[in-house]
């Protein structure tokens, strides 16, 4: 074979799609857990066939990968962090032979893919983290629509139809078509958990301020904007509402530490012009509603008031947790994925459940899992980060401190998307080049 000959490999590479695009599909998609295809006997969710690309498109598009000496240690904290997620999965403090053999499809299906998207990032390096929260916002903007149209059809009396997206092959999971929960309407768009849903318009909301940096036509990002915190709104939902705080909470951290001329610019557009709308929205809603007699004001207040399962559950671990658990197991944790068994074990009185949970929080979770003390090495690491980022981006800076907190309320630091975007914004740091965060 001659040297000049092209292999059907380097034909393929310069005829196949721009990598921009599918950085911006795999943001598209990567929260969609609530609609899925099927081959064969098995279902495949739009989110996880995204990240299932990531392996082939990392031997596609792999070249060599150099890496600068700063990135030495960022990657040295990862691979750690997957060898103790193995170990402590391996080798449990609590040992429960159901949960045992869910480590395994545990281990494939969340721990093994930390590595993957290191390297995944080191192969596309800065471009990732830009073009997948561009696709990512579209995305989270399409899912708010699909939202508003789910709640104005349950309104007006009917049931949303998904017969046309069946006959092309497309369908939703089961939970999510429990569209009415604890008396509430709680559609959830292409997700299959409204919580869910308000979680990442958050994350939706906090990438639209980066976005439009560069951006000549800025109205469309605070129009995406409103339209996630409508729906955020719209859901009816405590995590919703804590999504919104904890937007509100980075803008103002923002506001203290930064330039306040340069951030109270940008805070003007994120927080007063999508809340005016929304306040507009919430009076035209509320005058509706009185026309066909409901109480919008009663409606919140019970929504608010009322004391469901999961709230009430992971309040009762806080308050039992430090009480009943040996301090070892405080200190150093049950083992990964064991929350559940060694939450039965020693706070529900050995009363096991017949198939795996966790606590709907995730920081509850990690603490239950890895310990206290890991606790506090993810929180020190965590505000170091925060602190570099926002030396080289406010606005990533400000995505990090959100899914970080976001944890607090409900299960994300479980999810793909979660340590996806925990590692690609920590390898951010000494990656980061202004030059490629344009478009």
């Amino acid at each position: 074979m001659s040297d000049n000959k092209i292999s059907y490999y380097d034909k393929f590479k310069e005829k196949s799609i721009d990598f921009k695009w599918i950085l911006f599909l795999v943001g598209f998609f990567s929260f969609c857990n609530g609609i899925f295809i099927r081959i064969d006997a098995f279902n495949i969710r739009f989110s996880d066939f995204f990240f299932y690309s990531f392996p082939v498109l990392i031997f596609l598009y792999f070249k060599k990968v150099r890496i600068k000496r700063t990135e030495f240690f960022l990657l040295f904290l990862i691979f750690a962090l997957f060898m103790l997620l193995v170990l402590r999965g391996i080798f449990p403090l609590v040992t429960n032979a159901t949960y045992d053999s869910y480590f395994v499809k545990f281990l494939f299906n969340r721990i093994l893919w930390i590595p993957i998207y290191a390297l995944f990032y080191l192969v596309f390096r800065g471009k990732v983290l830009f073009y997948f929260s561009v696709g990512l916002f579209a995305g989270l903007f399409f899912n708010s629509v699909f939202v508003l149209y789910e709640y104005t059809v349950i309104i007006l009396g009917k049931i949303p139809d998904y017969n046309m997206l069946s006959s092309i092959g497309v369908y939703f999971d089961e939970k999510k078509m429990d569209i009415f929960n604890q008396g509430f309407i709680r559609p959830t768009g292409l997700m299959m958990d409204p919580n869910y849903t308000a979680g990442y318009s958050g994350i939706g909301i906090l990438f639209a301020e980066k976005l439009k940096l560069k951006s000549k036509h800025k109205y469309r990002f605070i129009i995406g904007q409103t339209f996630l915190l409508i729906v955020m709104f719209l859901l009816l939902s405590r995590t919703a509402i804590f999504s919104f705080l904890i937007v509100v909470f980075v803008f103002f951290l923002l506001v203290l530490i930064s330039d306040r001329n340069e951030v109270l610019k940008s805070f003007e557009v994120i927080a007063w012009r999508p809340l005016v709308l929304l306040i507009c929205f919430f009076i035209l809603i509320s005058i509706v509603a009185a026309g066909i007699g409901i109480d919008v004001w009663q409606l919140l207040g019970d929504r608010f008031s009322s004391n469901d399962s999961s709230t009430a559950t992971r309040v009762s671990y806080i308050d039992d947790y430090f009480s009943k658990v040996p301090f070892l197991l405080i200190l150093f944790g049950f083992g990964t994925s064991r929350a559940g068994v060694g939450i039965d074990n020693y706070v529900n009185n050995h009363t096991l459940s017949d198939e795996v949970w966790t606590p709907e929080s995730s920081i509850l979770t990690m603490m239950i899992e890895q310990g206290v003390l890991f606790i506090l090495l993810y929180f020190i690491l965590s505000v170091i980060f925060f602190y570099r980022l926002y030396k080289i981006d406010k606005y990533y800076a400000a995505v990090f401190m959100y899914v970080n907190l976001i944890g607090i309320s409900y299960n994300f630091l479980g999810d793909r998307l979660f340590w996806f975007m925990y590692i690609i914004l920590i390898l951010t740091i000494p990656t980061y080049n202004k030059n490629e965060n344009t478009y």
